[in-house]
């Protein structure tokens, strides 16, 4: 049993600490604002953005699609997905017919008057066709089509794109310029944009010589604290007939300093580990165990990030001295080269500045990990 869920998007009642942020987002799309979310990977940007866009519908009646950039390689493939999506809210059975292929579309339209009645006839005709158009038409007709079905059906359309950094990688500039040229004239449609590499998501959203300078409101994702957790743990527990001991919360937070996606690790693993003991009263022993285990757990996660900055000249050894408290620029090796690793690390969200030379890591159990590296 999963009490603490980390492998799916979190249900509604396991998004805690955050109610007063989802509110003033979802109240600023709904009113047509777009919205920039930045922030690292694992703290809960999904989990929240999901839910704002099912309030979105569910409280205000608002056509809402999701689209992850992350997944997309080309300005067709991000046409396409747009497109499926945003057709999708219509009907279900959109989602599949967009992505079948041509003959089977081509016999499913056939007297279809759910086609006939969710598009109307130039709509209909590019649908059939998108595969054969050329880009910057199916481009256009894509980032037109939410503002398309706002005004006939009268609702506001809120689009979540996940990883939007991501476009630069898509289409470069000039698709984030198209982007910025149709998105400007669409009064009934907000955009919610997150992504993992802050620094690039705020030079977006914040530069002026971005195409999208002050297109969308940017808000920190807030940090969960540590009284709300305490209640959240200790009321999962109690659901299962398990004590906490006083201090086993505390410990747990002090060592995963209340990241979301540890917090919610470390608490399945004393879940776990105490169900396999038939445990009722759950000790110290217990939670340093558990510890152990979402370690051991996290490990391969920690291994694929470190690899993932193998082409970045010294970052690995500078993560290492970060995480020791070592300082920043090891002996011998050029200042440049340094800094340049560093500001890397810092748009991919794995570092923090907070002070001339001192940093933080966004996650702790990382940091503990890398300084018991050899």
């Amino acid at each position: 049993m999963s009490l603490f869920p980390t492998t799916k998007i979190l249900p509604t009642e396991d998004i805690i600490g955050r109610e007063a942020f989802i509110r003033d987002v979802t109240r600023r799309t709904v009113e047509h604002q777009s919205v920039m979310i930045p922030g690292p990977r694992r703290i809960g940007k999904t989990a929240v953005a999901t839910e704002i866009l099912r309030r979105c519908r569910a409280d205000h009646g608002a056509l809402t699609a999701s689209v992850d950039l992350f997944l997309q390689s080309t300005p067709e493939e991000f046409a396409k997905k747009l497109i499926t999506a945003v057709l999708a809210n219509q009907d279900s059975r959109i989602l599949s017919v967009v992505q079948d292929s041509l003959a089977v579309i081509s016999r499913w339209i056939q007297g279809s008057e759910l086609v006939v009645r969710v598009l109307n006839s130039v709509e209909f005709r590019w649908l059939y066709h998108m595969d054969r158009m050329p880009q910057e038409e199916l481009i256009e007709h894509a980032l037109a089509l939410p503002q398309t079905l706002a005004e006939r059906q009268h609702r506001p359309v809120v689009i979540l794109l996940d990883e939007f950094q991501d476009a630069l990688a898509i289409g470069g500039q000039p698709l984030i310029k198209r982007m910025r040229a149709v998105w400007q004239q669409q009064p009934d449609t907000a955009y919610l944009f997150i992504g993992s590499q802050g620094s690039m998501m705020r030079a977006l959203f914040g530069q002026t010589t971005q195409a999208l300078y002050r297109f969308a409101d940017i808000l920190q994702l807030p940090d969960i604290p540590d009284d709300v957790w305490a209640q959240y743990i200790e009321r999962k527990f109690v659901a299962q007939s398990m004590a906490l001991k006083p201090g086993v919360v505390a410990e747990v937070l002090r060592n995963t300093s209340g990241h979301p996606y540890d917090t919610m690790k470390v608490c399945q693993a004393v879940y776990d580990i105490a169900r396999d003991l038939n445990a009722t009263q759950i000790d110290a022993t217990i939670a340093w165990m558990a510890l152990e285990r979402a370690t051991a757990e996290l490990e391969a996660i920690f291994q694929s990030d470190l690899r993932g900055w193998d082409g970045t000249p010294h970052a690995r050894r500078i993560l290492v001295r970060l995480a020791r408290n070592e300082p920043v620029y090891p002996p011998g090796v050029n200042a440049g080269q340094v800094k340049k690793a560093i500001d890397e690390l810092m748009a991919n969200g794995v570092i923090q500045r907070i002070g001339h030379g001192r940093y933080t890591f966004h996650e702790p159990m990382f940091q503990t990990y890398l300084a018991d590296q050899e």
